[in-house]
């Protein structure tokens, strides 16, 4: 009985290791200056952190209750170098530099749209919203949709053609017309 009280107690101390984030408490911000990206050795791995590297940014956030330890890198994986696109033709497009992007963590969901309103106010911040879940919205209106089951198949799991989730993406054009094949 006490190895499996014992067991428990360490499974349930280990717990906060594998929580999930709480989006609804998190704000991404787009810093145009005042932060940047550093990669370091963190317990023998690298890691990308934010380096907030501007005194005055840092007493701005510390008037709104922003902590540099409340500061992460949104999205580690991007490289900076994808914000230039080269098309065949040569035509060059620049995009969002990612790297720009942190997300930070409230202690609590209270105050987080004051926070923002500060935030947006900073002249170092491009913008800041709220971070939050998505979820699908949209459904056919097609009369026949719950009889074509690999639409959505919910009997055998992963073996529709995930239509739900692409009417999010596109729902289709009325001037684009099917021509039945006279053959």
């Amino acid at each position: 009985m006490k190895k499996l009280l014992m067991v428990l107690l360490i499974i349930w101390g280990q717990m906060p290791l594998f929580a999930q984030r709480n989006p609804y408490k998190e704000i991404l911000v787009y810093f145009n200056t005042g932060v940047a990206q550093e990669t370091r050795m963190v317990k023998g791995q690298l890691k990308k952190i934010a380096n907030l590297y501007s005194e005055s940014l840092k007493e701005d956030l510390a008037k709104i209750g922003i902590e540099e330890s409340m500061i992460e890198v949104a999205m580690p994986n991007f490289i900076q170098a994808d914000t230039l696109k080269t098309f065949q033709d040569g035509t060059k497009l620049r995009q969002v530099d990612m790297t720009k992007l942190f997300r930070v963590t409230l202690p609590s969901e209270k105050e987080i749209i004051q926070i923002i309103s500060k935030l947006n106010e900073l002249p170092q911040v491009g913008y800041a919203h709220q971070n939050g879940r998505f979820s699908f919205c949209l459904t056919p209106d097609d009369d026949y949709f719950g009889y074509q089951w690999d639409l959505n198949n919910s009997i055998v799991q992963g073996a529709d053609i995930h239509a739900l989730e692409a009417w999010d993406i596109y729902t289709g054009n009325q001037n684009n017309i099917i021509l039945k094949n006279p053959n």
